[in-house]
């Protein structure tokens, strides 16, 4: 094979061109996909890319073009359909694409990235069954299996926007995808500026740096929320209403293209897009609440209990006369994430005052943090002293449901390291906290 050829890995096994009229009646766009198998999984794990180019003038005519349309070439053919575009690119998506079910479902995300990893334990079993998110939209036996498809990044430069490129290179990537995806998976917000193909994109204008002033902090969160609600428009769902999730969205084939559409007209979806006039009032985003701000001593306060050792409390006690507040610092979570088995610093906390059923900012209330830590000596302490075994934090769950949780995760990330052994204290721990934290 010559090198003009290219390599197998470098030759997509889809490809497909799609021009768009640009609705401000000057030239046109053309978004062409490809798909390659992966290097390490091949058909297992695929990648998705993505090119927008704008071309000043266009020499196509309106019947070429509606002829183009999704052309797809799968390989096959000796001469294809779809050739490189020479337009400015101005935008782009990458992706990848995960078989389901398969037993090293995790193995194939965490081989990919952080977010992928994330994301895939978000939503699926160990397998790639999508059963964790309680959403209706997901229960349907459809979504369960299929591809799973993860946006990684979508970008288009900053003066062609305000057209819906970005929706509609999302689009064109679902329509072009088929019958290979049936959910699709994005962490929605603006990208790091770090990520920024464009660096003129940065339209927080903090640099590498972050938020720090209110007005800043004000900017960021009003523009996360358009960003997210700008996704929602096309029919992406929040998958929770937390820190830990609220920026992770989801959309199903089903949801989105709904029942098959007479002579495969998907643009229909488009059509049901909520308008931008429409999308502040229609689309509720979820957007967490300013975290509390810890006093200069509930700061000291927390760090002397990271930092704990032995079994003197007096510097702890002594920090809290002075004016720190137990349940505003949180320091019995602190407590309960920084303690092996001794106890002694909850008894001074609760001596001094400390509510055992203070929640913090994602209304978790110590017994959470105890269990999901699996802290045998904290949970007995705390239900001893009256901690509410029934409490629910902002997703509705339990203390026996984050220990449930937090067991799930470690066993998520045993299958991705391909581990799969268990000590006999283990099993003990988990069978006391399960005994403990359960209405028996």
């Amino acid at each position: 094979m010559s090198d003009s050829e290219g390599s197998e890995e470098d030759r997509p096994i889809r490809s497909s061109r799609v021009p768009i009229d640009n609705p401000n009646g000057e030239g046109r766009y053309v978004i062409e996909m490809k798909l390659f198998d992966g290097y390490d999984y091949k058909h297992l794990s695929r990648r998705v890319d993505v090119t927008l180019t704008y071309d000043d003038e266009s020499s196509s005519s309106t019947h070429s073009r509606k002829k183009a349309m999704h052309s797809i070439d799968d390989g096959t053919n000796s001469s294809s359909n779809v050739t490189n575009h020479d337009g400015e690119k101005i935008g782009y998506l990458t992706g990848n694409l995960l078989h389901r079910p398969s037993p090293i479902f995790f193995e194939m995300a965490d081989a990919d990235s952080g977010e992928l990893q994330g994301l895939a334990c978000l939503f699926c079993e160990a397998d790639g069954k999508a059963s964790r998110v309680n959403h209706p939209v997901l229960r349907d036996d459809e979504n369960k299996y299929g591809g799973f498809f993860h946006i990684a990044k979508v970008e288009v430069r900053k003066h062609h926007k305000g057209k819906d490129l970005a929706l509609l290179l999302i689009h064109h990537t679902l329509v072009f995808l088929s019958d290979l995806w049936t959910l699709a998976v994005m962490e929605a917000g603006y990208l790091n500026y770090h990520c920024l193909k464009w660096k003129d994109n940065d339209r927080l204008g903090f640099g590498s740096g972050s938020a720090e002033t209110k007005e800043e902090k004000e900017r960021t969160k009003q523009g996360s929320i358009a960003v997210m609600r700008h996704y929602a428009r096309m029919g992406f769902f929040q998958a929770g209403q937390n820190r830990g999730t609220y920026t992770s969205w989801f959309l199903t084939k089903k949801s989105y293209f709904g029942d098959p559409q007479p002579n495969n007209d998907h643009d229909a979806s488009i059509k049901r897009w909520i308008s931008k006039e429409s999308a502040q009032n229609e689309i509720d985003v979820f957007y967490p609440p300013p975290r509390r701000v810890p006093s200069a001593l509930d700061e000291e306060l927390q760090s002397a209990i990271t930092s704990f050792s032995g079994t003197d409390v007096s510097s702890l006690e002594d920090i809290v006369r002075r004016g720190a507040s137990i349940d505003s610092s949180c320091a019995m979570h602190f407590a309960c994430a920084n303690m092996d088995t001794d106890v002694a610093v909850l008894e001074a906390l609760v001596s001094l005052g400390g509510n055992v059923n203070a929640a913090d900012d994602n209304r978790n209330t110590p017994l959470h943090v105890a269990a999901a830590m699996k802290k045998v000596a904290a949970v007995r302490y705390l239900i001893r002293c009256g901690a509410n075994r029934s409490a629910v934090d902002s997703d509705g769950a339990t203390p026996l449901d984050a220990f449930q949780k937090s067991e799930q995760s470690s066993q998520d990330f045993a299958t991705a390291m391909g581990l799969s052994f268990r000590r006999e204290i283990d099993k003990t721990i988990n069978k006391s906290i399960s005994e403990l934290l359960s209405f028996l």
